[in-house]
Formats: C-alpha cells, sequence, structure tokens
C-alpha cells in the first residue's frame, strides 16, 4: 500500500482492490453492528439493574453489564474504528472528502474515546455499588442511563450515515471572491 499526499483533502491509499475492500467493508459492517448491539445491551441491562427493586437481580445486572463492556466493547470500537479507516483511505470516499466519512470518523473517534476512559470505569463502578448493596440511584443513575442513551444514538446517527450518505462532499479550498473592480481615472474618461 503506498501513501500518496491528495492536495488539501489529505492522505489517500492507493485505493484497494475490489475483493479487499469487500473484505474490510464486510469487518467494517460487523464490527459497527456489533458495536452499537452492545451498546443496547449495555443499556438494556443498566436500565434493568437501575429499576430493578430485588438486589440481586440489580447485582446480576450491574455485573452483566460490566463483564459485556470489558470483554467486547474495546474490541469492536477498535475494530470499527480501524476498519473505518482503512476503507476511507482505500476507497473514492476518503476520510476528510465527504461530510457524512467525515462524521462518522468524528463520532467513531468520540464513542472509542467514551468507551475506553468513561463508559467503562462507570459500569464497573456500579457493579461494585451493587456487589456492596450501595447500588447507583438518583443523579448518578440518571447520568449514566443518560451517557449510554446518548452513546447507543450517536452509534445509530452513524449507521444511518453510512446508508443514507447526506450532504456531499467537503471543500477545503478556500474560494475567492472577485476581484473588486476598480477604475481609474483615466479608464473613466475614455
Amino acid at each position: 500500500m503506498r501513501i500518496s499526499a491528495q492536495g488539501s483533502a489529505g492522505i489517500s491509499m492507493q485505493p484497494l482492490p475490489r475483493r479487499v475492500r469487500k473484505i474490510w467493508l464486510v469487518l467494517h459492517v460487523v464490527s459497527s453492528v456489533g458495536w452499537l448491539g452492545v451498546e443496547v445491551a449495555l443499556l438494556a441491562l443498566g436500565l434493568t439493574g437501575l429499576t430493578a427493586d430485588d438486589p440481586l437481580t440489580v447485582r446480576a445486572m450491574w455485573t452483566a453489564a460490566a463483564s459485556l463492556a470489558d470483554t467486547l466493547l474495546m474490541p469492536a470500537s477498535v475494530l470499527t474504528v480501524l476498519t473505518g479507516v482503512v476503507l476511507g483511505m482505500g476507497t473514492k470516499w476518503g476520510l476528510a472528502k465527504y461530510y457524512w466519512v467525515f462524521v462518522k470518523l468524528v463520532i467513531g473517534l468520540l464513542l472509542f474515546v467514551a468507551s475506553a476512559f468513561t463508559l467503562n470505569d462507570n459500569l464497573q463502578t456500579a457493579a461494585d455499588l451493587a456487589a456492596a448493596s450501595h447500588p447507583y440511584s438518583g443523579g448518578e443513575a440518571i447520568s449514566l442511563a443518560g451517557m449510554m442513551s446518548v452513546i447507543g444514538l450517536l452509534g445509530l446517527t452513524a449507521a444511518v450515515l453510512s446508508i443514507t450518505k447526506p450532504w456531499g462532499r467537503i471543500n477545503w479550498r478556500r474560494t475567492r471572491k472577485p476581484a473588486r473592480a476598480t477604475r481609474t481615472r483615466a479608464q473613466e474618461t475614455s
């Protein structure tokens, strides 16, 4: 794979051969749908853990959510971002040529950071508190449910962008304003 500069649009690779591109595309779709599925499952487990009255159910839900996040969330997020970058660089779409691709890249990076540094820790804290019979409640519970909802909604937004491909190309070149016609006195008199 040869990397070459492509003007102001950024860096792109030589186009991926058709068979290789399809393999990367399958990996991207499967990991993206898997990531979204994990997020929805975490939300379901979290909401059940927040609303259940039985302490054993609360403990089980938070323990399952923490375990699911530890084992599947990070691999799915890393694979989704990696395959997206390879596809962006190795296809006509690029990473920063089209608004929908660029927005998906930003969403993917934000979700990766949120998953790696916030969600996993909060889910483990919720599991530890439930195991100690002090489950999340009040503002903490609403905050965690809100975080999981926003993460799921952003993942869904990225999926919709992949299908609809809205907005068109990004014009990174600054358009010049037409030069103002200034007449000199000599031009005016002639």
